[in-house]
């Protein structure tokens, strides 16, 4: 079996987590060993799974790597705090997702004009997603959305939901490339 590094395990072992008195980093540790012990099952079943290539596999076990930790860490520390904390955590996760996928695009492109098409498109990403986070702080102001500690919980979901969106995209983007090998 090939030996993968996981962009989402080194995310989330990476000092400077999320903590709390409910969250420790040892109980951290405890999802993480948990999370990755299911994810070796997952291995067994979808290596020479038919049309499985490794990218595939990569990105099966990655994200749900990310997505259990942040589950199974929310069902430790339900606070406000700790859900906004552990989804901001994913969506970094998967930004780093994005970044791998970037990379492996970058070095198939076959021209400059493609590399510079790719950067253009990074930028404009970048600019997309400052100006999307202002008008979503904004919509959470209390005289659009009524307020509450909620409105923190929704604006780290949303931002979630644009970093999983574009890693979504740009390994979709990846998978045509290696399938044209």
């Amino acid at each position: 079996m090939q030996v993968i590094t996981f962009v989402s395990i080194l995310f989330l072992t990476s000092s400077g987590g999320y903590t709390s008195d409910l969250l420790t980093q040892a109980k951290r540790d405890s999802i993480l060993d948990m999370v990755v012990w299911e994810t070796d099952m997952m291995l067994k079943t979808l290596y020479g799974k038919p049309g499985y290539t490794a990218l595939m596999v990569d990105w099966e076990v990655e994200t749900y790597i990310i997505d259990s930790f942040m589950i199974r860490a929310m069902e430790v520390d339900p606070t406000t705090y700790g859900m906004v904390s552990l989804t901001e955590e994913a969506a970094e996760a998967y930004d780093s997702l994005s970044n791998k996928y970037l990379l492996y695009i970058k070095k198939k492109l076959e021209s400059r004009e493609d590399s510079l098409i790719l950067e253009e498109s990074c930028r404009a990403w970048a600019n997309y997603i400052e100006a999307e986070k202002k008008l979503i702080w904004l919509m959470a102001e209390e005289k659009y959305s009524g307020g509450g500690t909620i409105q923190n919980i929704i604006i780290s979901s949303r931002i979630l939901g644009l970093s999983m969106s574009r890693a979504e995209t740009i390994f979709d983007y990846a998978s045509e490339m290696m399938r044209m090998e």
